[in-house]
C-alpha cells in the first residue's frame, strides 16, 4: 500500500504531506520546538540539524511514503501559510491495516484547539480514504495535553508501554498508549 500524498483543509488551517521546499520551515519548526520534539521526535530532530539536512530529510521521508512505509506531513496556517505543527503516520502495517500516529504543534499555537482539529482530521483521512482499521498514538506519560486530546476523540486507553521510547538524549521512556479504531 504506497500512502499518497494529500492535502487536507479546514477553515484555518491546512495539513499536506512535506515537499521538499518545506525544508526550511520544518528546520525552524524544530529548532524552535526543539526541547518539546528531543523526546517525542528524537529521528525528527536528529535528521533536521540544518535546512540541508531538513532537505534530505524530506526526501528520504517521501521515498519511503512511496513504498508504504510512512508518511510525513505539516500542519500549515492558511493566513499565512507557516509550517505550525508536524504530523508522522508511521509503523505502517498493511495486513490490518494499521499504524501509529505522531503530532507536535508549535507552542503559540496551543491551547486552541488546533492540535484536536488536525488529529481528527488526519484520523478521519486514514479511516475513509485509506482505510485503516487501528490508529495507535504513543503519550509521554507527562503530556497532559495530548492525554487529554486522545480522551476527547474517543481513543481508547490501552495501557502503559515501560521503557518504551528512546529520547535524543539516550533515556528510556514510558509511553501511554491509546488507540482509535474504524466505526
Amino acid at each position: 500500500m504506497k500512502l499518497p500524498e494529500f492535502q487536507l483543509e479546514s477553515e484555518t488551517f491546512f495539513i499536506r504531506s512535506y515537499k521538499n521546499e518545506d525544508a526550511e520551515q520544518l528546520y525552524a519548526f524544530v529548532k524552535s520546538n526543539l526541547n518539546d520534539l528531543q523526546s517525542t521526535f528524537p529521528h525528527t530532530v536528529l535528521n533536521t540539524v540544518t535546512a540541508v539536512a531538513a532537505k534530505k530529510y524530506i526526501k528520504e521521508k517521501r521515498h519511503e511514503a512511496g513504498l508504504g512505509i510512512m508518511q510525513m506531513a505539516g500542519i500549515f496556517e492558511k493566513s499565512s501559510q507557516r509550517l505550525i505543527g508536524h504530523l508522522v503516520i508511521t509503523k505502517v502495517d498493511k495486513t490490518v491495516p494499521k499504524c501509529e500516529l505522531g503530532y507536535a504543534l508549535h507552542d503559540k499555537f496551543r491551547g486552541r484547539g488546533i492540535a484536536t482539529a488536525a488529529v481528527g482530521l488526519i484520523v478521519n483521512y486514514l479511516f475513509a480514504a485509506l482505510h485503516f482499521e487501528k490508529i495507535t498514538l504513543r503519550i509521554a506519560p507527562n503530556n497532559k495535553s495530548s492525554i487529554a486530546l486522545a480522551v476527547r476523540l474517543h481513543a481508547h486507553y490501552v495501557g502503559m508501554a515501560q521503557r518504551d521510547f528512546k529520547s535524543v538524549d539516550g533515556r528510556i521512556l514510558d509511553s501511554c498508549i491509546y488507540e482509535l479504531y474504524a466505526r
